[in-house]
């Protein structure tokens, strides 16, 4: 009833009722509500601000018209970059899920893959396209390297929905330069009016082909204090003033606005880009609204931990006052003995005929009980936790919440996590370095590709050359590649021709004499089988081993030595990984480790760059 009441006069405009003062008695104390506006702590009151306040956006006097570049417009992101910019600061899991994004999408380096003719891999040509691009990866400017800037961009993109890299190009159009910048900084113009033909390189019959297509671009606009910079469009061929945004066929190249490379995540309706977790983000406002709620109650403390009951009788204000100064005093091993005296009067208006007044009950009754004992909100934290999570669809154990999980759930997640949004992400990057970045080269032999994450399981590399064996496809330099890639190793490959032979065949070669190219200094020095059974090197009769080999030259000798020695170390570190990660297995007897060479042991060249 007492809310329709309040509804009622609130229709009718009528004010409402003012309530009676009520007057304390003297000598009593005013106790405090813990949500009692007059008495907040400062220090939250200034949590409280810094979280309800509304973020200026830098670009406020600069949306729509810009003065002095006619016809052009900032667009209005549907979100304050500001406010996207502090949320993860103030969440408690949303920057563990920006992170994991990064590192485990841009985050383990890159290569160059060889993807021309078979054969070519070594000639003249592809080394010096090679060369080429790999200056132009290793080096993109002279502040960060590719991994930084990488890192740098899927940052903004987890956190804003938008990256921009700043592309220069030299005078036959191909890239030289790629820089971040800051997505916060930028805001994007609407759309020319007037398209624009561009002459793009498209593979098509088997050949890359030189097509006419027509384009209507925008303008990037940076606002950096009070000075305002334009940028093209990536792929913009007219030239465009920094300074008004106009086109102006006066500004030599040198001068002329430099381009944007603009990645974002996709949104219908918006050319912005929007974070993938902003359907969430009730659920991330709450969770920091639950640990102010949670901060207010163990900073007020607003339940005492005793309290003295008095009947009969009242306590002086000043026995109230050297109570409270007993317990507020002196702590630690100087309150073992402190002593407290409570001193209390009778009721006189309760004395008795004879003028006897009777004498006050007091009793100390601790409310420790009545304390909460924990956070409020902990489920409605855990459930937000995981809808945050879920919006990148991320495992526990990449938050560094994995406490229930075994061996084989783990590698379920990350194999699940690497299918469904890692891998993706990485190719959907792989395909504009290809297609905007390294095209401007006309590259012939080589592609960018991002590494993923190397994760593996010793048994597993053991059991796949087993199988690989048993099928008689194991060659000497598969089995050093395949070592080198699973256990991050650095051995060289064979140089001669059979270490592309399988084992079987090597082997069947040597039992009949047929000894492979490559193998003769190698067999010269290495003992037979017998010598191997025996305890000495010496024949019955106690003079040297027959062999039909020509002894080889002393520098061949110690040549093959040391790399024996090397293989048999660097099996030896092999053997000691398997048994630290599966100490509890058998180990299997592995094929010992033959010669190798400099060069990779497949047909497509594997060169690491991870920085």
């Amino acid at each position: 009833m007492e809310e329709v009441r309040h509804r009622t006069r609130r229709a009718l405009d009528i004010p409402p009722r003012k309530r009676k003062e009520r007057v304390r008695p003297e000598g009593t104390r005013r106790t405090f509500r813990v949500d009692d506006p007059s008495e907040e702590d400062p220090h939250i009151a200034v949590l409280k601000a810094a979280q309800s306040q509304q973020i200026d956006d830098p670009f406020r006097d600069h949306i729509g018209a810009i003065g002095e570049a006619s016809g052009l417009q900032v667009v209005e992101p549907p979100y304050n970059m500001g406010s996207l910019l502090r949320l993860p600061r103030e969440n408690n899991i949303l920057r563990q899920c920006i992170d994991a994004m990064v590192t485990n999408i841009d985050g383990h380096g890159w290569r160059l893959e060889y993807v021309g003719p078979e054969g070519q891999e070594e000639s003249p040509a592809a080394n010096d396209e090679d060369t080429t691009l790999d200056n132009l990866l290793r080096f993109p400017n002279d502040d960060h390297s590719l991994q930084e800037l990488r890192e740098r961009l899927r940052r903004d993109i987890e956190t804003t929905g938008n990256a921009y890299v700043e592309i220069g190009r030299d005078r036959k159009a191909r890239i030289v330069f790629m820089a971040h910048v800051p997505a916060h900084t930028v805001r994007m113009t609407n759309k020319d009016p007037e398209p624009v033909d561009v002459e793009v390189i498209l593979p098509r019959e088997g050949e890359a082909r030189i097509q006419r297509v027509t384009k209507t671009f925008r303008r990037f606009v940076q606002l950096i204090g009070a000075r305002r910079m334009f940028f093209k469009e990536f792929g913009d061929p007219r030239p465009i003033n920094p300074r008004t945004g106009r086109v102006d066929e006066a500004v030599g190249i040198e001068q002329e606005a430099t381009e944007l490379l603009h990645f974002r995540l996709y949104t219908p309706g918006t050319p912005y880009g929007v974070p993938r977790w902003i359907n969430q983000l009730p659920s991330i406002l709450g969770s920091r609204q639950a640990e102010l709620t949670n901060l207010d109650f163990f900073k007020e403390n607003a339940i005492p931990a005793m309290a003295l009951l008095v009947s009969g009788g009242m306590v002086p204000q000043g026995t109230i006052d050297d109570i409270e100064g007993q317990f507020l005093a002196a702590r630690g091993r100087k309150s073992f003995n402190r002593i407290l005296v409570i001193e209390a009067y009778g009721d006189e208006d309760a004395a008795s005929q004879d003028g006897t007044v009777p004498v006050p009950r007091m009793e100390i009754k601790p409310l420790r009980n009545e304390r909460q004992k924990d956070a409020l909100f902990q489920e409605y934290d855990k459930s937000n936790m995981s809808k945050v999570r879920s919006a990148f669809r991320l495992p526990p154990i990449f938050l560094g919440m994995a406490q229930e999980y075994t061996h084989a759930t783990a590698k379920t997640s990350f194999e699940v996590a690497e299918s469904q949004v890692f891998g993706p992400e990485r190719s959907s990057f792989d395909d504009t370095m290809n297609m905007k970045i390294l095209s401007t080269y006309d590259p012939q032999f080589w592609s960018f590709r991002s590494l993923p994450a190397r994760i593996s399981d010793p048994e597993d590399v053991i059991n796949a050359l087993t199988a690989f064996d048993d099928a008689g496809a194991l060659t000497p330099n598969v089995a050093i590649g395949l070592a080198n890639d699973f256990f991050d190793l650095e051995i060289p490959a064979v140089e001669a021709s059979w270490g592309d032979f399988p084992f079987d065949v090597v082997l069947s070669l040597v039992d009949k004499g047929v000894v492979p190219e490559g193998m003769e200094d190698l067999l010269s020095v290495l003992p037979s089988p017998d010598e191997l059974s025996s305890d000495d090197t010496t024949s019955d009769e106690g003079g040297p081993t027959d062999s039909t080999s020509v002894a080889p030259p002393p520098e061949a000798v110690e040549e093959v030595q040391t790399m024996i020695r090397e293989a048999l170390g660097e099996l030896s570190n092999m053997a000691h990984k398997v048994r630290g990660a599966h100490p509890d297995k058998k180990r299997r007897r592995t094929t010992p480790q033959k010669p190798r060479r400099q060069r990779s042991f497949i047909a497509v060249r594997h060169r690491s760059r991870a920085t």
